[in-house]
């Protein structure tokens, strides 16, 4: 077994990566995939509409068109979300929660645990009716445990539910606003 070294473009890569995981695969898979239908094939002419002469030497060119951010039928997920705001330039922090738009009731709902008040938080709220996501930096120590309700059944979890479409972003529990630590928003 042998390692490849590759360097590609931060943006071929992040925007082949959202294409690749939308069919279930990644970077790693499909390059294995390639090479092994080019030693059964034993030419590289299924990559192209016509064929190609690879003994004549000639310029090969092909042209893929494609657009990343086309997600109608596409479901948001949390890794996708952190690579689209890291792809626009945006910063996350290692400990990250994401929520989408409750489906049965106007909120979002997330239970981190309590211990993500320690540490420097992100929150991404994914809102599916919108087709937006909401990026939100919570520096650590700068909410306090009290300020929050916790889940009955489970205490060292936060009950999260900040209503869906309100400006103030405003936990229906704890009556906590977080549109402080808003950061950017980004339309999918």
């Amino acid at each position: 077994m042998k390692l490849i070294e590759l360097y590609v473009d931060d943006k071929l890569l992040t925007e082949s990566s959202v294409i690749l995981e939308n069919v279930g695969m990644d970077i790693q898979s499909i390059l294995k995939v390639l090479l092994t239908r080019i030693v059964k094939e034993k030419n590289i002419t299924f990559l192209f509409n016509q064929n190609v002469n690879i003994t004549e030497k000639q310029p090969i060119q092909a042209e893929i068109k494609y657009d990343v951010y086309n997600t109608e039928n596409i479901k948001m997920t949390k890794s996708k979300a952190i690579r689209l705001f890291l792809s626009k330039g945006s910063k996350v922090t290692d400990t990250i929660t994401f929520a989408s738009k409750n489906r049965a009731v106007a909120n979002y709902w997330a239970n981190p645990s309590f211990d993500v008040l320690d540490v420097d938080f992100t929150l991404i709220l994914n809102d599916v009716v919108g087709r937006k996501l909401f990026l939100f930096i919570i520096p650590a120590y700068s909410i306090n445990r009290s300020q929050l309700i916790s889940r009955s059944d489970k205490p060292d979890l936060i009950d999260l539910q900040i209503m869906y479409g309100d400006e103030t972003f405003t936990d229906n529990r704890s009556k906590y606003s977080f549109s402080k630590f808003l950061i950017t928003e980004l339309k999918y």
